[in-house]
C-alpha cells in the first residue's frame, strides 16, 4: 500500500496531507511540533480497512503558515474545510496531544459530518483543569529555560535538531538500521519547519479551555490514555472523563508514551512499537460506538 500526498486550499491557507486506504474515513491530527509523517505506520495499519487522511496542521510540515491570529476553533474550521473538499461524511477524528485539542474544538463545533472522536495522549495532555495541565506541559516544553538570544527560536531549534540528529543510539553506533536514520531525519525536518509556529501553538494550548470544549461534545468519544512511568506522579486522567456523559468511553495503554527522540528512545512509543494495538482500539471503537 502506498501513501499518497497532496494539498487542499482553505481560506486559512493550503493544507498538505497524506492519504491511503479505502473504506470509512479516519482523519489523524498530529502532535506538535511534529507533522503527519509521524502517522505513516498507523496509516498503513488503518488503511487496510479504512480511508485514512493525515493533514499537516497549518504552521507544520508542508502546510502553509499559521494565520497571524488564530485559535484552536480556527484550526477546527480549517480541518472542516479539508473534510468538505473531499465530501467526507461519518468521519472519525483521531487527535494526539495538540491534535486532541483541535479534535475537541471540532467536537465542540458539532459539524454534522463527524461520527465520533478519539482523544489520545499521555496523562499530562488529558488533564481537564487548564492551570494544572499548563503546569505539566510547561515542564516538558520548556526543559531549557535559557532565553533564545535571537528571539525567533533559532537557537532552541538547533538544540532540538542536535539531540535528534545525534541520538544516543546513533552516537554509539549500536545495531543501526536505515529506519533509525529516517526517524532522526524526519524529526529534524519537522523541527525546522515548525520553528516559527512552535511558540504560537503552545501559547494557544495554554489559553485553550479543553474542559469546556470537551463538556460540550455530544457525539461518541473515546479517551486513550498513554500510561508512562515518567508520569506516574501525575496520576491517571481518563477516569475524569467518565462523569461528563455516557457518550465518553475510556481505555489505557500501559507502558506507552509518545515524544521526541531525545526524550526516552522508541522502545515504548505507541506510534512505533504499538501501532497494531492502537489501530485495533480505533477500529473497535468505530464498530461498537457509532451514531
Amino acid at each position: 500500500m502506498n501513501i499518497n500526498k497532496g494539498y487542499v486550499k482553505t481560506k486559512f491557507g493550503q493544507i498538505h496531507y497524506r492519504f491511503c486506504g479505502n473504506g470509512k474515513p479516519i482523519v489523524l491530527l498530529h502532535p506538535s511540533p511534529r507533522s503527519s509523517v509521524v502517522y505513516e505506520k498507523l496509516m498503513m495499519s488503518l488503511g487496510e480497512t479504512h480511508q485514512v487522511y493525515a493533514p499537516d496542521t497549518l504552521g507544520f510540515g508542508y502546510s502553509d503558515p499559521l494565520p497571524r491570529k488564530f485559535d484552536f476553533y480556527d484550526l477546527a474550521d480549517s480541518i472542516y474545510e479539508f473534510l468538505k473538499y473531499f465530501s467526507l461524511n461519518e468521519v472519525t477524528i483521531f487527535g494526539l496531544h495538540t491534535g486532541n485539542k483541535i479534535a475537541a474544538a471540532i467536537g465542540h463545533k458539532n459539524y454534522n459530518c463527524i461520527k465520533n472522536l478519539i482523544l489520545c495522549g499521555m496523562s499530562h495532555s488529558l488533564i481537564l483543569d487548564k492551570n494544572i495541565r499548563n503546569t505539566q506541559i510547561h515542564k516538558i516544553v520548556n526543559k531549557n529555560s535559557e532565553v533564545d538570544i535571537y528571539g525567533n527560536r533559532w537557537k532552541k531549534t538547533y538544540e532540538l535538531i542536535y539531540n535528534s540528529w545525534w541520538t544516543e543510539k546513533i552516537l554509539n553506533n549500536n545495531n543501526l538500521k536505515v529506519k533509525d536514520f529516517k526517524f532522526a531525519e524526519n524529526e529534524v525536518i519537522d523541527f525546522i519547519k515548525s520553528r516559527e509556529s512552535y511558540e504560537s501553538i503552545y501559547n494557544e494550548n495554554y489559553i485553550f479551555d479543553f474542559e469546556e470544549a470537551v463538556k460540550n461534545i455530544t457525539i461518541p468519544v473515546l479517551i486513550i490514555e498513554l500510561i508512562s512511568e515518567r508520569e506516574k506522579d501525575i496520576g491517571n486522567q481518563s477516569n475524569s472523563f467518565k462523569s461528563i456523559g455516557s457518550n465518553f468511553h475510556t481505555c489505557q495503554l500501559k507502558k506507552s508514551f509518545t515524544g521526541i527522540l531525545s526524550d526516552e528512545g522508541r522502545s515504548n512509543d505507541v506510534l512505533e512499537t504499538k501501532v497494531n494495538l492502537l489501530s485495533k482500539k480505533i477500529i473497535d471503537f468505530n464498530k461498537n460506538y457509532i451514531l
